[in-house]
């Protein structure tokens, strides 16, 4: 037994745990400091143990002692201690002299690290085109398919190439200094250790609507072989002129309708695109397979290698050759058009050398891009006075033309000022060998680089250098050279040209603060961003009055000047002194002028105030600055954006009456209480409205600034949301409240940046896109597709009345924006189809949504769970209780619409009588349709809605029998517009249920307006009885909303005290 197992007392050996490696990644000073002192005092620690041994057992032999420490191992730690602590120390210095010597920034760091994933995902590249070299070589693969691979590796290289090209550019990176970019890149690379890519959560989303459409094609291709023919057969019976056939063909198509198999393709085509062609060999017929790929081919989403890989596995070559080849060659297309696109980031000439290799590698898309380098290229090699290179350059491009016809004439690469000359006077143009006299003939009131221009003409043209787009370093240095002119003795006009195409940043040029002052002068814009920092200050009095007598002149004001705060306040001041000041140019009478010119001053200052909100609340008056602290504590940024919308709205002027305002708002925003939704069940929304110029020329009338920078200005401000669309897209940003939502539209409104009663604004847009996003997870199918058609069908996505559709919205599946501290689950929906023709009817569609998002969310909860409250058991009934309402109204419209709006009477599916005669005029509803139309079977099929069609995508032909339906009774379309006289006729009457008359109120009336509550009753088509499917609708919809309210009181209420309140369809 050795000596340490008797000093332990331990008859086994024990390994020692040894200290964890010292990581040598990004460790500073302090740090280094630190874990040095830390493994000193370990190792301290070790050596007091060998003393405390030595006493315990009293050892006097040294060999003993030997022993101890070699079990220790010390004289081991400590070399490798000392060996760890120089590591650390070179390490540290080294990265320090590297970040000493290169001084980046993160942004710098960033992109190195990108220029080291780029380099080597083109050695992968590389190694991957010669094992493909290899694999042809040793199994003779396929030409046509070893070309297509090859091409597709050959344009990855390009990309990457491009992509390091590009970055280099950015970062100026000097290849040739090899030892600073081998440290740059190891700097880089050290920054990017340690991170690990985030999971997504797109996969499971893709995976069950993939295994969903995998069991329907399942059902849809039993339903194939059980008709005795193939798909491919079947399409051709459409019209073979066998009615037994054509009826497969119908069967066949209503089926496929039905499962929605094309609208769901497209999702998944559109959202996951990569992963539906790593799965595509999971579908069994090939002629799904073809679609798919087919339908992918094209989607910018979707790599074009694994496209390519996909088709040659695949798509056998031998079935069907001509659709094989038209699949073919629509991927060798957009195989071109990457090639294209990898082209853009690569150097002009080595894309010369490209296309003049392979002449079919250019094609017309994105050719803009490359006539613009070129010319650039010109104007560039014309500023070196590098005429044999121009000259190269012009022979390569017309050498490349008669290669491949599809380049443009290489006049179009050329700058503007040369391009209408013919080729042999456009190639001595540009060499500096046309004659003087043609030169002067050719040039006369144009302009030319002074460079080319001969001696003897440049007194001539030297006035012209400032019409020059192109104007470089190179021109205005000529330009001063031949004019003796030093740079400060430039005229203003022509500094601030140097200043919008040249910039101020460069050697050669200096601009003082003299400078930008003599440029202001002229009344041209200065974007405040290229002005230095430093000056800016000093500088943003000219600002302003330049901004104010650019206003005077019709100029307007540019955005960049109102984004900065102390610049706009000042702006903005001035322009209501001015407004102020202005006089009535006789174009209204004075009182009108006065009224316009007093609203124009109002709405500037209350936009002026409405910054007070983020940054200067202390100069509000002290009861809205109150309101304001109390909104942030309830409400959080959404508090904010009320009070800022509010004072762009209202003003300061009446602190009272706009507490007072603001206080109704409060009462109908705290009928929401978070705590009573269900757990997992909340619901976020959002829309997104296109303002177009109908709202803008009204608008503008009265604002000194006009719709777009007012509305951009509030939005700022309030921190609302922009969209892409129309003049101006408002998207307001998600929130679980559905009050709030509906105050931002209401605080809008009264600001006059919408209106949504079309009184002010009556041609503005009807349309909006409502979006939902739930806790839990909503998805885009059978659920949502049934909330939307029956909003349609309830009149709350606009009234169905007019001209018939020829094609509908679709819901969208979008990425949700997170806003709060919970994750929210599932897809952003977006119904892109809802409309409004008054604010109540908006409201209505947006309460009900919110309730249906919480329904659909526990639905689907209870399909894989019990639930657990009464409360959510309840919300679920009432959701099951809706849709069966609506499935039954369906049907007894199909079967009972005619008897019962025209003749009074029917039984219905239950066996009851029901009569109408005391609620609809019979003898006026006859008239409306003659005998012989009511029995045709066209017009049984124009009114018939399939049941079925409630839970898919919407489609035109059920937004059309809503619209029929509707127009019996209505006027119908006049002339070529869709005239909004039938939904003010359908909206100016809303009736209480079981015919109990005409309800209180106006539909251009908010919930704000009526102390938080919804009228309950139903829009009335004149004539029509309750029974009439889209008065029957709207009642089962209220039924429905009036029993979630009650529901959501209070969180977990009981069943048996809930159901004696609620409303029984």
């Amino acid at each position: 037994m050795k000596l340490w197992d008797k000093v332990t007392g331990k008859k086994e050996e024990k390994k020692l745990e040894m200290p964890e490696k010292v990581e040598a990644v990004q460790i500073t000073e302090e740090s280094l400091k630190s874990e040095i002192e830390t493994s000193v005092s370990d190792f301290k620690n070790e050596d007091k143990k060998v003393e405390q041994i030595e006493q315990s057992v009293n050892l006097e032999d040294r060999s003993d002692v030997e022993e101890v420490k070699n079990e220790l191992q010390l004289d081991e730690k400590l070399s490798d201690l000392n060996k760890q602590a120089d590591e650390l120390k070179n390490e540290t210095l080294e990265e320090k002299e590297i970040k000493n010597e290169v001084s980046l920034t993160s942004e710098q760091l960033k992109i190195l690290g990108e220029i080291l994933d780029a380099e080597q995902g083109l050695k992968i590249r590389f190694s991957k085109k010669e094992d493909l070299i290899k694999e042809n070589s040793q199994f003779n693969m396929n030409p046509e398919d070893f070309n297509m691979r090859m091409n597709s590796i050959d344009i990855e290289i390009l990309q990457a190439q491009g992509k390091i090209y590009k970055l280099e550019n950015e970062l100026k990176i000097d290849r040739n200094n090899t030892k600073s970019t081998e440290q740059r890149i190891k700097l880089a690379s050290k920054q990017e250790q340690g991170k690990i890519p985030s999971e997504s959560k797109e996969d499971k989303d893709f995976r069950d609507k993939l295994s969903s459409i995998l069991d329907d094609l399942n059902s849809f291709n039993e339903f194939i072989k059980s008709s005795g023919h193939t798909a491919a057969e079947i399409g051709e019976f459409e019209y073979s002129g066998d009615p037994v056939k054509e009826k497969i063909f119908k069967d066949l198509e209503e089926k496929s309708e039905n499962l929605n198999f094309s609208e769901r393709f497209d999702e998944l085509s559109e959202n996951y695109p990569n992963q539906l062609l790593d799965s595509i060999s999971e579908f069994k017929e090939l002629y799904f397979k073809r679609a798919v790929l087919d339908n992918i081919s094209t989607s910018e989403k979707a790599y074009y290698p694994k496209i390519v890989e996909t088709f040659i596995k695949e798509i056998p070559r031998n079935v069907d050759e001509e659709k094989y080849q038209s699949l073919k060659e629509s991927i060798e297309l957009r195989l071109i058009r990457e090639k294209q696109k990898a082209l853009i980031d690569l150097p002009i000439d080595e894309v010369l050398k490209i296309w003049e290799n392979d002449p079919k590698s250019y094609e017309r898309y994105n050719s803009s891009i490359f006539e613009e380098k070129v010319s650039s290229l010109i104007e560039n090699l014309i500023d070196q006075n590098n005429y044999e290179k121009i000259k190269d350059l012009v022979s390569s491009l017309d050498k490349i033309k008669e290669l491949n016809p599809n380049l443009e004439d290489s006049s179009e690469f050329l700058p503007v000022w040369v391009k209408y000359l013919n080729k042999t006077d456009v190639l001595k143009t540009l060499t500096k060998t046309l004659p003087e006299e043609e030169f002067a003939y050719y040039f006369q009131n144009k302009f030319v680089p002074l460079s080319i221009v001969p001696d003897n003409l440049k007194e001539q043209f030297v006035g012209k250098t400032f019409k020059d787009g192109h104007l470089s370093v190179e021109r205005v240095k000529d330009y001063c050279k031949f004019t003796n002119k030093t740079f400060q003795e430039l005229e203003p006009h022509e500094k601030a040209k140097i200043l919008d195409r040249v910039g101020c940043k460069n050697d050669c040029m200096v601009f003082v603060l003299q400078d930008f002052r003599d440029v202001l002068s002229t009344g041209e814009f200065l974007n405040p961003d290229s002005i230095p920092e430093q000056m800016l200050p000093e500088l943003e009095g000219d600002l302003i009055e330049t901004a104010r007598k650019r206003l005077k002149n019709g100029h307007g004001i540019e955005n960049e000047i109102l984004q900065f705060p102390d610049i706009r306040e000042r702006v903005l001041d001035s322009l209501i002194f001015a407004q102020e000041k202005m006089q009535n140019g006789n174009v209204y009478s004075d009182v009108e002028y006065e009224q316009i010119r007093k609203e124009k001053i109002s709405k500037l200052k209350n936009i002026q105030e409405s910054f007070k909100v983020s940054n200067g609340s202390e100069k509000l008056p002290p009861v809205i600055s109150q309101l304001l602290e109390k909104f942030k504590d309830q409400y959080g940024r959404k508090g904010k954006t009320l009070v800022a919308l509010a004072i762009s709205a209202y003003g300061t002027e009446n602190p009272e009456n706009f507490k007072f305002k603001m206080e109704k708002i409060e009462e109908v925003l705290n009928k929401y209480d978070p705590d009573n939704i269900p757990d997992g069940a909340k619901v976020s929304m959002g829309i997104e409205y296109e303002a177009t110029d109908s709202i803008n020329y009204g608008y503008s009338e009265t604002s000194i600034l006009g719709y777009k920078k007012d509305i951009l200005l509030i939005s700022e401000s309030a921190n609302i949301g922009i969209g892409t669309g129309g003049i101006h897209e408002i998207a307001t940003k998600p929130n679980y409240n559905p009050y709030m939502l509906m105050a931002e539209v209401k605080l809008m409104q009264d600001a006059g940046l919408l209106d949504l009663n079309f009184k002010r604004y009556d041609k503005a847009p009807r349309g909006y896109h409502l979006s939902l996003v739930g806790d839990s997870g909503l998805t885009v199918g059978d659920e949502m597709y049934f909330l939307h058609n029956v909003m349609t069908m309830g009149q709350l996505a606009g009234i169905t009345a007019g001209k018939e559709v020829i094609r509908t919205q679709r819901i969208h599946s979008k990425l949700s924006d997170n806003f709060s501290d919970v994750k929210q689950g599932g897809e952003r929906c977006e119904i892109k189809g809802m409309a409004t023709d008054s604010v109540e009817q908006f409201e209505k569609a947006i309460i009900t949504a919110h309730h249906a998002g919480i329904a659909i969310q526990l639905y689907n909860e209870q399909k894989d769970k019990e639930l657990e409250s009464d409360q959510a058991k309840d919300i679920v009934n009432e959701w099951e209780k809706l849709k069966q309402g609506i499935i039954k109204a369906v049907g007894e419209h199909n079967k009972n619409f005619i008897d019962s709006e025209f003749y009074g009477s029917f039984i219905d599916s239950d066996g009851e009588y029901i009569d109408n005669t005391d609620h609809i005029d019979v003898t006026r509803n006859q008239k409306l349709v003659d005998r012989d139309t009511l029995g045709s079977i066209q017009f049984k099929d124009e009114m018939y809605i399939r049941s079925t069609d409630l839970f898919f995508e919407q489609k035109p032909h059920f937004v059309n029998a809503l619209t029929h339906i509707n127009n019996i009774f209505l006027k119908g379309p006049q002339g070529d517009d869709n005239s909004p006289v039938n939904a003010g006729a359908v909206l100016n009457t809303m009736k209480k249920e079981n015919y109990g008359g005409v309800m209180d109120g106006k539909p251009q009336e908010s919930i704000f307006e009526r102390g938080g509550e919804f009228r309950d009753g139903y829009y009335y088509v004149q004539g029509a009885s309750e029974e009439m499917i889209t008065h029957k609708t709207q009642i089962l919809l209220n039924h429905f909303n009036k029993n979630m309210e009650r529901l959501l009181q209070n969180k977990g209420v009981k069943r048996n005290v809930t159901q004696e309140e609620l409303v029984n369809a």
